[in-house]
């Protein structure tokens, strides 16, 4: 039939036929884009058979959307025949390609993990190709790989053995103007079925993986393995020929031989089950060498370690290095320490509340951590070991928490408000469920995700396709205030995770718990540890004094079989997360984080378990332009701080030589009076003369959150510590030093956050200053009273400021879509009659945090989920509020969990604004470790517990 337009579409040309259909290439006239347009030739056109498998192929590629699988755009009929609208891919099929010859072998590697990918899509969708082949597989100019033609594909509704005939196969490779003989199209499938269905026997998922190997065979080698002269030749070849493995390439890796020996095994019950397994073989591009098992006094399979370059400069150890690809004839029995560096232009995010910790696969070949490229969002990057530079995971900014699926393929991760996953194979992103500052999770063998939804309460499990989230473990309140950092054992039921307490005081509770999933009986407390752990070699790791540790330990019965082996020291832990910062792999991979250069062991052990987090902390102060002035207390562990009303003194934070957090008042009378023109921008000038700074709090615990009364004789504080007197908010005067208990702590914690400009009211976060879903905002009469609610909404409210007139509250809170947060304005109730409390104002666009007022009320400005410093006009009309478009004014140091404060008008010719400066302490490094369980009877491994592992603040 002479067909120029079917519907919209006007056909251009014949690209094909075949025993199933006539292909068209047509121009789709709405969307003037190029279709690919499949019929069924006129004289098969009323097979009912022919037909039903004609639009069975139009469900199956309605049910796919992978980049490695062409599209189906839609159903047409057009003069009684019905005709399928398909993606067009530009380019030549593989077929087309092996006429020139076989594919390098890096190419052919990169194609058939792209063919894995689309046929692995089509598998998870209960779809079964059945002819999988050059002919049906297209090379886009871009050098993507697409899957086509599912003709004869079998869903799960197709199951009858009649439809293993082999007369009906769609390929659609024969010339136009080629007689589509019956032999013809038969010779172009039989070289790759698989036995069975040579056989005319029922087949399933694992025929695809045998068309597959004769696939990945022939772009190797440039032939079919199993190709004859005659159909029969080739059936016969098919079921009886050996495959011969001689003809591959030089430099063929192992590990690509085994894929080709697992795909064209015969008996299908010994073939790769997943085609997945196959994707994650193929990217392992190490050999198996033997290792010498210390724990266990036998060799085993291990990975081919590498040939290191290690360059100074500068002084500091800067470690490169490149996996060479090598066969090992002996047992490797020396260990192997790398160092991993960040990406060109980018800086790690490792450690705090918006951070990727770095994650190693468990075949130890590739690395994922976060990391901000030219101090833009962060997001995730992969190192493959094998490369020399990582490669950015599109769609992950501002992803936290990392983790690997069992398969390598995955990658979990946490968004402020979602858990999602990330395909490293299509590069794709999917969201799981909601997940409110998630905590951690692990993939289990069997497809779920334990997780924790948010830093307080227990353990949730959920299917990695999304699903309802079903409690696996319950907090104990008196102990522990979150379960966090699940690991799965491999091999298992079992499960680990860290309990620990943000009630200072209490850390002596801090343990890493043993689970059964499968099991309702309580999970078993194992090793006191303020971090998370991990399983493997037959070994608890854990971290102590920044030391890694590695304990033997029974899984099953949760008994240990002897004392702890040193691994590794100077490990970085996060005490603000509680995350041990290392990861290891099930074959001798080990990945942790390292102290920057300037903290040691020893100050950890003398200040507590988590001075090192903010050693190298500052306090910076900036111009109205973002020029970095002036540095104040410089390498000082630093949370928050508060900027006094005059502008002359900092109070702030910190922790002491005895592990208990005090606050320090540190004097900015001394700021520099060069004029702005002569301002270094790339160097912070720390003053010729630092006053020292004074202690102001001294009390055994934590004095936290120090607020500056509006007149600056007094500062307010949380104290959390012993028995020895009420937890609650104070007040103490600057002068004399009295004390003054304002409010007794209540169920939940109490944080003074900001004072009133008249001095009458206290503004107090309810249930932590950090971000969390359980905020609520509270005016404190300072005198006494009852407490006046402000926000009490169910979601996030914190970080509230009260303009300098004292008539409206600016805070940050969860936003009403998807839980985003956002910078809202609301009048302040104390000031306004009734009628008028009950409005409020969205000031920013996107994720901001923390609102600050300038002095004269006539800006606002906050930080957004990048750190950039945006600001707003404010314009009071009546009894209302305008807010300009926010504006963004410079990149800042702010991080998560940390602060910043305006100057008043007129102090300091430069200074503006003054921010906790986290930079340094994202100097933290990376390090890799080879054959670490060489360690486990090492000489080295003795270790003494030293000094004392101090208190967390909150």
């Amino acid at each position: 039939m002479d067909v120029s337009q079917i519907g919209p579409y006007s056909v251009t040309r014949e690209l094909g036929r075949g025993g199933m259909g006539v292909v068209y290439l047509a121009c789709d006239t709405r969307l003037k884009r190029q279709v690919a347009i499949k019929a069924l030739p006129s004289q098969l056109a009323q097979d009912p058979d022919r037909l039903a498998r004609f639009e069975r192929e139009a469900r199956v590629l309605a049910q796919l959307n992978h980049p490695n699988v062409a599209g189906i755009h839609g159903l047409e009929e057009h003069e009684g025949a019905k005709y399928l609208v398909l993606e067009y891919v530009e380019g030549e099929t593989l077929a087309s390609r092996l006429d020139r010859g076989p594919l390098p072998l890096d190419e052919a590697l990169e194609v058939a993990v792209q063919i894995a990918a689309g046929v692995e899509v089509a598998h998870d969708a209960g779809v079964v190709h059945r002819d999988l082949k050059p002919g049906n597989i297209m090379l886009a100019p871009s050098g993507q790989a697409k899957v086509l033609d599912f003709g004869l594909a079998q869903n799960n509704e197709a199951t009858s053995q009649s439809q293993t005939n082999l007369p009906d196969s769609p390929t659609i490779t024969t010339p136009a103007g080629q007689s589509p003989t019956l032999p013809g199209v038969i010779l172009g499938t039989a070289a790759y079925m698989s036995p069975e269905q040579a056989r005319g026997r029922r087949v399933d998922k694992r025929t695809d993986i045998w068309s597959f190997g004769v696939v990945l065979y022939e772009m190797l080698v440039g032939e079919s393995p199993f190709v004859g002269e005659t159909v029969s030749d080739s059936i016969g070849a098919v079921l009886h020929k050996n495959l011969d493995l001689d003809r591959l390439p030089s430099g063929t890796r192992a590990n690509v031989r085994r894929v080709l020996e697992r795909c064209l095994v015969r008996d299908k019950a010994l073939r790769f089950r997943d085609i997945g397994d196959v994707s994650v073989e193929l990217r392992s591009p190490t050999e198996d060498v033997a290792m010498q098992s210390p724990a266990r006094g036998r060799s085993r399979a291990w990975i081919a370690i590498a040939v290191v370059l290690a360059v100074a400069c500068v002084g500091l150890a800067v470690a490169m290095f490149t996996i060479m690809k090598q066969q090992a004839q002996n047992a490797i029995t020396r260990v192997v320490r790398l160092s991993l560096e960040p990406p060109t232009g980018a800086k790690f995010r490792l450690s705090g509340d918006l951070s990727g910790p770095a994650v190693v696969s468990r075949d130890g070949m590739r690395v994922v951590f976060a990391a901000s490229p030219d101090e833009s969002t962060r997001r995730l990057w992969l190192r493959d070991l094998s490369l020399p530079d990582a490669r950015e995971l599109n769609g992950t900014e501002g992803a936290n928490f990392p983790f690997w699926s069992f398969d390598g393929r995955y990658v979990g991760f946490f968004t402020p408000s979602e858990l999602r996953t990330y395909d490293t194979v299509s590069d794709t992103v999917v969201t799981v469920c909601e997940s409110s500052q998630g905590r951690g999770g692990a993939w289990t063998e069997d497809g779920r995700i334990i997780f924790a939804p948010r830093f307080r309460g227990g353990l949730v499990i959920v299917d990695s396709n999304g699903g309802e989230q079903l409690p696996l473990t319950t907090l104990d309140d008196e102990l522990h205030t979150s379960h966090r950092w699940p690991f799965v054992i491999p091999g298992s039921k079992h499960y680990l995770f860290s309990a620990v307490s943000s009630r200072a005081g209490e850390a002596t509770n801090n343990a890493i718990y043993l689970g059964d999933i499968t099991s309702e009986r309580p999970p078993q407390r194992l090793q006191p540890s303020d971090f998370g752990g991990a399983f493997a070699a037959g070994h608890l790791l854990y971290v102590r004094d920044g030391a890694l540790l590695a304990r033997p330990l029974d899984p099953v019965s949760g008994q240990f079989e002897g004392e702890s082996s040193l691994i590794a020291r100077d490990v970085a832990p996060d005490p603000g997360t509680w995350h041990g910062q290392f990861a290891v792999s099930d074959r001798g991979v080990l990945v942790y984080a390292t102290m920057p250069k300037h903290v040691s062991g020893q100050n950890q052990r003398e200040r507590g378990s988590f001075a090192w987090d903010m050693e190298g902390d500052r306090i910076t102060s900036f111009d109205y332009e973002g020029r970095e002035t002036t540095a104040y207390a410089v390498d000082t562990p630093i949370r928050t701080m508060h900027l006094s009303p005059d502008g002359t003194t900092i109070a702030y934070e910190t922790v002491g030589n005895d592990g208990f957090i005090d606050i320090w008042l540190h004097p900015t009378a001394y700021t520099s009076d060069l004029t702005g023109e002569s301002i270094d921008p790339d160097r912070v000038r720390t003053a010729v003369i630092d006053p020292e700074p004074r202690r102001f709090t001294a009390l055994p615990g934590a004095e936290v959150v120090p607020t500056w009364s509006p007149d600056g004789t007094e500062i307010a504080f949380r104290w959390d510590g012993d028995a020895t007197r009420p937890r609650g908010i104070y007040r103490k005067r600057i002068g004399d030093g009295t004390e003054t208990l304002v409010k007794v702590n209540g169920e939940k914690d109490d944080y003074p956050v900001d004072w009133t400009p008249d001095g009458k009211y206290l503004i107090v976060v309810v249930g932590t200053v950090l971000v969390s879903e359980f905020n609520d905002i509270w005016a404190l009469p300072v005198d006494g009273g009852e407490m006046i609610p402000l926000v009490t909404s169910p979601g996030a409210d914190y970080s509230p400021k009260v303009s300098p007139d004292g008539r409206w509250l600016a805070y940050t809170r969860a936003g009403a879509a998807g839980g985003k947060w956002e910078i809202a304005v609301i009048p302040f109730a104390p000031a306004w009659p009734e009628h008028l409390q009950d409005r409020s104002w969205v000031v920013s666009q996107g994720i901001s945090h923390m609102p600050r007022w300038s002095p004269e009320g006539d800006e606002l400005f906050f930080v957004d989920q990048d750190g950039r410093l945006m600001g707003v006009d404010v314009e009071f009309v009546g009894d209302s509020i305008a807010f300009s478009v926010p504006r963004m004014m410079f990149q800042t140091p702010w991080d998560i969990g940390r602060n910043y404060d305006v100057f008043p008008e007129g102090v300091g010719r430069d200074n503006h604004f003054v921010f906790v400066d986290v930079t340094r302490k994202n100097e933290v490094g990376l390090s890799v470790v080879l054959n670490w369980p060489i360690l486990l009877n090492s000489k080295q491994s003795g270790y003494q517990r030293r000094g004392n592992v101090g208190q967390r603040g909150f």
